[in-house]
């Protein structure tokens, strides 16, 4: 949702002014889910071993059916003068505040149908991913340079501009969901002939994400 109010006072000292200010609210919610796969939560591969071909190297077991629940808030304002301080010379002035939060609320999973020792039912706590808090300022100036046939402008300005969030899908700050697609592969050994295990889905966030500002 946005919303901005402008104002025009009818005098100012040093020009006219065309004073506006607004907001923008935000509120994120999104989803990803998977169903069970009637063949089976799993992939199964397959290579030559020990010249042998078509032999099982590798199973890839996944914890569906899952749905989780990933949110985010974003609420910013500004404040914006566009200061006309002669006919040729106008000022764009402005300043923004914005708040950025990304998170994930308390979700439970109802465990793998198919693989419920491996991935057994549980709930997730809620967890607050990041919260991005800045203001930036913004200063411009526009010359209107007018000859006898010709006109010209030449602007000039300076900004700062903060990067957006990743919204609702909150794992793109560093963390996945809990009910995120979870992998446990085994593999075989070539040398015994045995199954071991080499993979378990897992993430966690990163205390490095930082905002962009350019």
């Amino acid at each position: 949702m946005d919303g901005s109010v402008s104002f025009f006072p009818e005098s100012a000292r040093g020009g006219r002014h065309e004073l506006k200010v607004g907001t923008s609210l935000y509120w994120e919610h999104s989803a990803l889910g998977k169903l069970d796969h009637a063949h089976g939560n799993y992939l199964l591969y397959f290579d030559k071993v020990g010249g042998v071909s078509n032999q099982p190297v590798e199973i890839e077991i996944y914890n569906y059916p899952f749905m989780d629940d990933t949110r985010a808030t974003k609420y910013a304002a500004y404040l914006k003068d566009t200061w006309r301080i002669t006919e040729r010379v106008t000022a764009n002035l402005g300043v923004r505040w914005e708040r950025q939060h990304s998170f994930l609320p308390e979700q439970s999973y109802a465990g793998s149908s198919q693989f419920p020792t491996l991935f057994p039912a549980g709930t997730f706590a809620a967890l607050d991913v990041m919260t991005w808090t800045r203001t930036v300022p913004r200063v411009g100036l526009a010359w209107d340079l007018r000859q006898a046939d010709a006109r010209d402008l030449q602007r000039l300005r300076r900004a700062r501009h903060a990067g957006i969030s990743p919204g609702g899908r909150a794992e793109q700050g560093g963390a996945e969901p809990p009910l995120a697609v979870q992998r446990y592969g085994i593999s075989r050994d070539g040398r015994s002939g045995g199954f071991l295990d080499i993979a378990n889905g897992t993430s966690a966030l990163d205390p490095d994400c930082r905002q962009a500002v350019r």
